[in-house]
């Protein structure tokens, strides 16, 4: 068997649709992490380096502004993962989990930043 044979094995095996439901809600989880941590950093003179975010933060404020911006990535990755991948398998892990390093690595550069400049 080839090394891509043992990875679609690995990938494409059942789960059980609760241990779906806990890394999606882990993903929001960081998400508001995410989003305190900036407001936090914002509010002792950090800046948001997202050009995004930095936009939406001056036009609208911090949690207003980011909040609609993580709730339209989340949504569109579910959708993307549950549009390609309809059964239950451990693919439909891929994108939560990656949200969720990205963001909790987010906030502990901006938690790290804020105890750094405080």
């Amino acid at each position: 068997m080839s090394y891509v044979t043992y990875l679609e094995q690995f990938l494409y095996k059942e789960i059980n649709i609760y241990y779906i439901y806990v890394a999606w809600f882990i993903t929001i989880l960081s998400a508001l992490l995410d989003i305190f941590s900036t407001y936090i950093g914002i509010r002792i003179g950090l800046i948001e380096n997202n050009p995004v975010g930095y936009m939406l933060i001056e036009h609208i404020g911090v949690i207003i502004g980011l909040l609609p911006m993580k709730i339209t990535v989340i949504i569109f990755s579910f959708i993307i993962s549950y549009i390609f991948l309809k059964n239950r398998s451990r693919a439909q892990l891929i994108a939560p989990i990656i949200l969720s390093i990205v963001w909790f690595a987010a906030s502990f550069n901006n938690f790290y930043l804020i105890v750094l400049f405080y």
